[in-house]
């Protein structure tokens, strides 16, 4: 799929570090959504909260496709296989 990570360095490295982003971090990825180099955001639902809500509501905005993973398998896959063939059909599907 030829994805890159464009995360912003300070939210990488605040998430990273499991701290909160400053605010100008946060900023910094919902100018970088908004400038158009992220193609898809891929957001861990189990993590929400109001620093993601932002997050992902800057991506709406401009219309970034949101790839949602979880921790653990959802429950409507029986295997790990079927579970990662269908992030890796979100991932291609975001892309487009």
């Amino acid at each position: 799929l030829k994805m890159t990570d464009a995360t912003p360095k300070g939210y990488a490295q605040a998430s990273a570090n499991e701290s909160e982003p400053t605010p100008a971090d946060i900023k910094d990825f919902q100018d970088t959504l908004k400038g158009g180099s992220i193609k898809m955001l891929v957001f861990n639902s189990q993590e929400a909260n109001s620093t993601t809500d932002q997050i992902t509501g800057a991506a709406k905005d401009v219309n970034v496709p949101i790839v949602e993973l979880t921790e653990q398998m959802p429950k409507q896959y029986t295997n790990l296989l079927d579970w990662m063939s269908a992030l890796v059909d979100q991932f291609a599907a975001a892309v487009k």
